[in-house]
């Protein structure tokens, strides 16, 4: 009977320790389980992050041709506002000078009293003032050739007098 006794709880031990192995498979393929389903979130996860350093490089090149027009277009405005100022120069020197001319106008007009009167006539056509017809530096020219004939006329008379 001991040997029944001792074979008893020997099987009972026995099958505890199966039901403890058991337990333990149980246990195995839960926690096989487990890693198999982080392995998959895992991947998903990789998956995720790969498409968002993915969308994160073309946000970056976006940005950079961003910058890069901006860059262009700051620089755009720069040679406009220089260009601006060059013109405001301009303006305001052409404004000076319409004022020193129209101060020479005014003194040519209370010094010679014939500009009124025949003002009328500048421009006109088959007036002595036709300026379009008339060349003023070729009739400037021919005056001064026809002063130097005069001129010369006068010296060659006055040297045949002696």
């Amino acid at each position: 009977m001991q040997s029944a006794s001792k074979d008893l709880k020997a099987h009972e031990h026995e099958r505890e320790r199966m039901a403890q192995i058991n337990s333990l498979d149980v246990e195995v393929e839960e926690q096989k389980a487990k890693v198999t389903s982080i392995h998959g979130n895992c991947d998903s996860a990789q998956s995720e992050l790969d498409s968002v350093r993915h969308k994160m490089k073309e946000y970056d090149i976006q940005v950079s041709s961003i910058v890069k027009e901006q860059l262009k277009r700051l620089h755009k405005i720069t040679e406009i506002k220089l260009e601006q100022k060059k013109l405001e120069n301009e303006v305001n020197l052409m404004e000076m000078e319409h004022k020193d001319c129209s101060t020479r106008v005014e003194k040519l007009l209370e010094k010679h009293a014939w500009i009124v009167t025949e003002n009328q006539l500048f421009g006109r056509r088959g007036t002595d003032y036709d300026f379009e017809s008339r060349d003023p530096h070729r009739a400037r020219a021919e005056l001064e050739k026809q002063s130097n004939q005069v001129w010369r006329k006068g010296e060659q008379e006055s040297y045949g007098d002696v």
